[in-house]
């Protein structure tokens, strides 16, 4: 690290992007070296900002699982709603992967669980839609994570493994438990138990009827 703190300066550092966009942050991450990590976030490395994928340093650690660089980045300051140019935060596309472990994460750090993305998706839209959608991309919908959730179809995302019906049924449950909107409606007017229904999700449809939902709403 003395080397590289000889080679790029600090204002070096701060300012380096590859051609993605990544900056050195991005890399100590995807490094798993926290030594690293701690010495380019000392050196001003930016916390937030996101490569060409829409991706930011937390997003990219929670990702990969590597929960001690997302503490260290959280010690250091940086900003768990950040927003991509699609306004998408961490629980936005944490939600869409499915990850459970690391939407809990983002949960006990204060994420904003209602975060609107440019198109007016919350992450409990997205995350009730485990890998049905592009994260980095605006969505074409006003819909919410849970809408998304049970609403998407998994061929809408060939490039994203498909969720099936338990690892749905997962994530729904836990937005519920977080107090989403079960009645929420997208641009379209549908709610996530018409996307349930229409997907043939038996268990997601009962979940949702079982917290409420109104079946009078589309």
């Amino acid at each position: 690290m003395v080397k590289l703190q000889c080679e790029f300066p600090a204002a070096q550092l701060a300012a380096f992007r590859d051609k993605h966009q990544r900056s050195v942050t991005h890399f100590a991450v995807l490094a798993e070296d926290l030594e690293l990590l701690e010495f380019v976030l000392e050196s001003g490395a930016p916390l937030d900002a996101v490569d060409d994928c829409g991706a930011s340093p937390l997003t990219t650690a929670l990702i990969g699982r590597h929960f001690q660089a997302a503490d260290m980045l959280a010690t250091y300051g940086c900003d768990v709603d950040n927003g991509n140019a699609a306004l998408q935060t961490s629980m936005h596309v944490l939600a869409t992967f499915g990850a459970l472990d690391a939407v809990q994460w983002l949960l006990g750090r204060g994420a904003d669980i209602e975060a609107r993305d440019a198109d007016g998706n919350s992450p409990l839209h997205l995350a009730a839609a485990y890998c049905a959608l592009p994260v980095v991309e605006p969505r074409r919908r006003g819909d919410t994570p849970l809408i998304d959730a049970a609403f998407v179809s998994q061929s809408a995302a060939p490039h994203f493994a498909s969720g099936d019906e338990k690892t749905q049924l997962a994530v729904v449950g836990l937005l519920l438990q977080h107090g989403a909107e079960v009645n929420a409606v997208n641009d379209d007017g549908d709610s996530a138990l018409f996307g349930a229904v229409r997907n043939e999700y038996d268990s997601v449809v009962k979940l949702l009827l079982a917290h409420g939902a109104d079946a009078r709403v589309r």
